[in-house]
């Protein structure tokens, strides 16, 4: 009969196996920020038609004679006036999305810095074990002959490191 794993262990098991997932994640996350910290590229007043009919606007204030019509400029001004709006959301959108994504991040740095940091606590051949049995997804047999234990007792030293984690990791005594 087996017996029931205490569910701060059971957390503490499922944080070692998305180790690597929560890496690539965070890979991830640190190409989106810096992304999203690209400038936004805009037109300048001289790239737009109203731009260039000001540009051609005599001393008076009257449009020189040229491509660019009256109607057209106001149609453009009044194109940019109406989605200025539009843009400001999209530049909002972008700082929350960054945000979320920072936010994410630190949380995921957190989180493996403290798997770390308890690992580097264990004894070397509970390290092994671990690393090996979660980070590298080896076979229990393959773990034994590397330490040169059985397999058997490969599984109790994973088991003895995992309640040492749990302990250090949620503040959890596991029996």
């Amino acid at each position: 009969m087996s017996k029931q794993k205490h569910p701060a262990f059971i957390k503490t098991e499922e944080l070692l196996k998305k180790y690597n997932e929560n890496k690539i994640r965070l890979t991830v996350l640190e190409i989106e920020i810096a992304e999203l910290d690209k400038p936004i590229p805009a037109e300048s007043l001289e790239e737009t038609i109203a731009g260039v009919y000001y540009q051609r606007a005599g001393e008076g204030g009257m449009p020189a004679s040229g491509a660019v019509s009256d109607k057209t400029c106001n149609c453009a001004v009044a194109f940019r006036r109406a989605n200025s709006e539009v843009n400001h959301d999209i530049e909002w959108q972008i700082i929350c999305d960054k945000a979320n994504a920072e936010s994410e991040r630190d949380a995921i740095v957190v989180e493996l810095q403290k798997i770390d940091a308890v690992i580097e606590s264990l004894g070397e051949r509970q390290r092994v074990v671990v690393r090996e049995f979660y980070f590298n997804g080896r076979d229990w047999e393959s773990i034994a002959r590397k330490v040169n234990y059985s397999k058997m007792q490969c599984q109790r030293l994973r088991d003895k490191a995992v309640v040492l984690m749990t302990k250090a990791i949620f503040n959890t005594v596991v029996i």
